[in-house]
């Protein structure tokens, strides 16, 4: 009995099935707040509000379809820059 034998093989419908969203447009959520964390890692604390935007921009990459990631790496390039910002020009 190999390992093959008590394995099946998953089609695309298993796994878009496997763990389905509440809304399709879910992932939208932490994109929006990483982008919103950018003006206040500049003007208020860039160590934390640079950290959660780059957290949340991460979120949103991880439950973004395929295709559909340009809101999380915006947001990721905005936390970085605006935490840097914050530190290195406005401190």
């Amino acid at each position: 009995m190999g390992s093959g034998d008590t394995s099946r093989d998953m089609t695309k419908a298993d796994t878009a099935a496997a763990c389905p969203l509440v809304s399709p447009l879910i992932w939208y959520i932490p994109g929006l707040f990483s982008l919103v964390a950018v003006p206040a890692a500049i003007m208020v604390n860039p160590f934390f509000f640079g950290l959660a935007g780059s957290l949340l921009a991460g979120i949103c990459l991880l439950l973004s379809p395929p295709h559909r990631r340009s809101l999380g790496v915006i947001g990721l390039i905005g936390a970085v820059a605006g935490g840097s910002l914050g530190v290195f020009v406005l401190r």
